[in-house]
């Protein structure tokens, strides 16, 4: 199961390259504010590519998609339809924008939505990746006591932080009520971020680990490591059926074989 933060934080601009940054420019703020374009550039942008980049090279897992921000809902059960997974997670960006559910973060509650999905699997290897920009505020059930279930269960479950630790994001905002979009460049204080302490014991309650990620590479190395992780070996009986092809050509060889020697010993003899 893939639990992804859809908190309204993950709107934040902070992971961007300088091409990017140059991209974002004040000669194409209006535009990009107005098509929307720069959800593409914030931690919910890459996080979407990355997961399914992680996705489509996975073969033969059932994969599910739960998302949380004030609450956790689950976006796709465990499925073998990855194109219908993908064109799911291309939409949980809406979710982001969502007031009702952008407000908070619910980090155990995901992650107790996740182990759901899991809790009837008869799979050798259960996990849970459960990425997110913040720290749990508004969950029923929380993360250290969700991690137990998961450990309870045989589920290992990954952590993964995504955001800058200090320095300037480029936030952009937008007003519920009149739709306006409003953004700017400022200084990241000390108590915005993610709770890695948290994040790192539940990891490691369940044999899982802990990541960090502040730019879009970083990202893809950490996916790219967890599939080489969780890879389960399966045992397949294979048929092979073979027919043989060759005997129409061996006919039509036959049958140039034998008019050269009738024409070498008739119109096209040959004469020393």
């Amino acid at each position: 199961m893939l639990a992804l933060d859809v908190s309204g934080s993950m709107g934040t601009l902070d992971m961007l390259t300088r091409t990017e940054q140059a991209k974002l420019g004040v000669m194409n703020a209006e535009r990009i504010l107005k098509s929307g374009d720069y959800w593409k550039y914030s931690r919910m942008g890459y996080a979407q590519v990355v997961i399914a980049d992680f996705i489509q090279k996975r073969h033969s897992d059932r994969i599910g998609l739960s998302a949380f921000g004030s609450r956790a809902v689950t976006q796709c059960p465990l499925t073998l339809d990855y194109g219908s997974l993908l064109e799911i997670l291309k939409a949980t960006d809406e979710l982001a924008k969502d007031s009702i559910i952008a407000g908070r973060t619910a980090i155990g509650d995901g992650l107790m939505n996740a182990l759901a999905r899991l809790q009837k699997s008869e799979a050798k290897s259960k996990v849970v990746v459960l990425l997110t920009d913040g720290r749990d505020n508004a969950s029923v059930i929380s993360p250290v006591r969700a991690a137990e279930v998961a450990q309870s269960l045989g589920v290992k479950v990954y952590t993964v932080g995504v955001g800058k630790k200090k320095g300037k994001i480029l936030a952009f905002q937008q007003n519920p009520w009149t739709g306006e979009i409003s953004w700017g460049e400022r200084e990241i204080t000390p108590e915005e971020g993610i709770d890695e302490s948290t994040l790192k014991e539940v990891a490691a309650k369940t044999g899982g680990k802990f990541y960090r990620a502040e730019n879009k590479e970083q990202l893809e190395e950490i996916y790219s490591e967890i599939d080489q992780l969780e890879k389960t070996e399966i045992e397949t009986v294979a048929y092979a059926r073979y027919a043989e092809k060759f005997y129409p050509w061996l006919l039509v060889g036959a049958i140039l074989v034998l008019l050269e020697l009738l024409l070498a010993n008739t119109r096209f003899v040959r004469i020393p």
